[in-house]
């Protein structure tokens, strides 16, 4: 699906090699028409900055340093809820790609990406999307799967919730979802609100890895919100 499209997003990154921060804020820039705003190597900086800035997104590297990263994303998703967090890594970080997820990010992609594809994950989270590379999808609902047992049951959601749910799951943007629905868009984002709170979980994306894991459940029988 293709993202909403944000007019510059704004973007602030965080990644321990300055060589390599370089080279994204060129990419980003010169070729994928994005406003870098700001950049640093020490989760401490960025978690300090970030709130006053208040980027669409904030690109961090997955390596080194997980607990801090994990720390950041959180923090960073407390103090300035407006900003998604996408994690750059690879595939043998299966374990902070869902430590991340359960801290707030939006998504993850793979380091070997192409720009094309950096450039497509950055604004479909600036737009509010949800984004995980499909190379690690597979392994990372398993393991959500095995770990889900004291996940609420999808009895406990309204019709209304259930049909919201699955249009998370399908990366759609509040704005879309009320285009979808025929809601405003503050309806919306009150049932997200709700859903949140009943799944205990602080953002869309582990909203959506709960209804792509319970979909068949999720639409039978799905009345109209």
């Amino acid at each position: 699906m293709e993202a909403t499209r944000v007019a510059t997003p704004r973007v602030y990154l965080l990644h321990r090699h300055r060589l390599l921060r370089e080279g994204l804020r060129a990419l980003l820039e010169h070729e994928a028409g994005v406003h870098v705003i700001g950049e640093t190597g020490s989760v401490r900086t960025a978690v300090h900055r970030v709130p006053a800035l208040r980027p669409d997104v904030v690109l961090m590297d997955a390596a080194n340093g997980r607990h801090e990263r994990v720390e950041a994303c959180r923090e960073v998703r407390t103090q300035s809820p407006g900003t998604g967090v996408l994690v750059l890594g690879d595939d043998r970080e299966e374990a902070g790609v869902i430590d991340l997820i359960h801290a707030g990010a939006s998504g993850f992609l793979l380091t070997d990406s192409g720009r094309d594809d950096l450039a497509t994950a950055v604004r479909r989270v600036a737009a509010g999307q949800s984004v995980l590379d499909p190379a690690v999808t597979g392994r990372v609902l398993e393991h959500v799967r095995h770990a889900s047992t004291e996940d609420p049951e999808v009895g406990t959601f309204t019709a209304g919730e259930k049909r919201i749910l699955l249009l998370l799951a399908d990366g759609l943007t509040n704005r879309q979802i009320a285009h979808a629905t025929q809601l405003s868009e503050k309806t919306v984002k009150n049932y997200v609100s709700d859903i949140l709170g009943k799944l205990q979980v602080s953002s869309r994306t582990q909203a959506a890895v709960f209804a792509t894991l319970h979909r068949t459940s999720l639409t039978a029988p799905l009345a109209r919100v």
